[in-house]
């Protein structure tokens, strides 16, 4: 096996679920993972931060994500979410760094399933508009000038260390802790992606020689709705716990959504190798170091 190239890489959003595994993967890796959170809110004060004078990838998770809190001060998601993105694309610039842009779901209401990057893409929230429009701010900067960006159009991740008031983590605590499963809308269907996966996905891209620009989307491709999520996760328990449904709907969701990921396995030759059940087994396991669980 030939040796892995060490890389400097620049990250933002090292808090959130995705970006916290992301620098620790690279770290444990040997490359050289800077996080420069600090500057590109701006809110924040941070120390002086010392950036190398290039990089070879600028890595953009960074964003302010609540969807109901999106509603309730658009503008302020906007601000912050288009201040940060710009930010970080005038480091990537001023670095002669590719950039990786890491989007969300952008297709409003599907008019086809499974969704593919040619699909029409529509706001359904704050928060989706912010990130459309730092979509747009990559490509138009793409065309200007000799810069190279890549964006993740993301569907639902999940795995150990993620939030507890995501779907999947409040399962596992719900059944670690001995809790009813509260499942507020049985319905709305989706692919899940294990992090481990995704992992893999970015290590591949950017040990690539990739170049240009082109969009990206990223899920586990095989869908279930909410009520089988929980249903599967209580069967891997010892110690199953009632599943309560609540029947509230979320404002502005999406009934079914799932990802058609052929063009990403294309490029990259890379396909989810974690199903849904194991990497449900993994999160439980994972919580069960900690404490009894099941």
């Amino acid at each position: 096996m030939k040796d892995r190239k060490k890389l400097n890489i620049g990250l933002t959003g090292s808090r959130g679920f995705l970006g916290s595994a992301i620098f620790k993967h690279f770290k444990e890796n040997g490359d050289n993972v800077i996080i420069l959170d600090s500057l590109v809110h701006p809110d924040t004060k941070g120390t002086e931060i010392l950036v190398p004078d290039t990089l070879n990838w600028m890595m953009h998770f960074g964003a302010t994500k609540s969807i109901e809190a999106s509603f309730e001060n658009p503008v302020n998601i906007y601000r912050r979410n288009m201040f940060s993105t710009m930010a970080a694309l005038d480091i990537a610039i001023s670095r002669n760094s590719r950039f990786l842009y890491m989007s969300s779901y952008v297709y409003g209401k599907p008019r086809y399933l499974p969704i593919d990057e040619k699909h029409s893409t529509f706001v359904l929230n704050p928060y989706m508009g912010s990130k459309l429009l730092g979509e747009q701010m990559c490509h138009q900067l793409h065309q200007c000038l000799d810069f190279s960006a890549l964006i993740l159009r993301g569907f639902t991740f999940y795995g150990p260390h993620q939030k507890d008031n995501q779907f999947i983590p409040s399962i596992v605590e719900s059944i670690r802790n001995h809790r009813p499963i509260i499942v507020k809308d049985p319905n709305p269907k989706r692919d899940y992606l294990y992090i481990s996966d995704f992992l893999q996905l970015i290590d591949i891209i950017v040990h690539s020689d990739y170049s240009g620009f082109e969009i990206y989307n990223i899920g586990g491709a095989t869908p279930y709705n909410n009520i089988e999520v929980a249903q599967m996760a209580n069967k891997l328990a010892v110690n199953p716990v009632p599943i309560q449904v609540e029947g509230k709907v979320r404002r502005n969701d999406v009934a079914e959504c799932y990802a058609d990921i052929q063009k990403v396995s294309r490029d990259f030759q890379w396909q989810p190798e974690i199903d849904l059940s194991c990497g449900l087994y993994d999160c439980l396991s994972f919580k069960s170091t900690k404490q009894e669980l099941i």
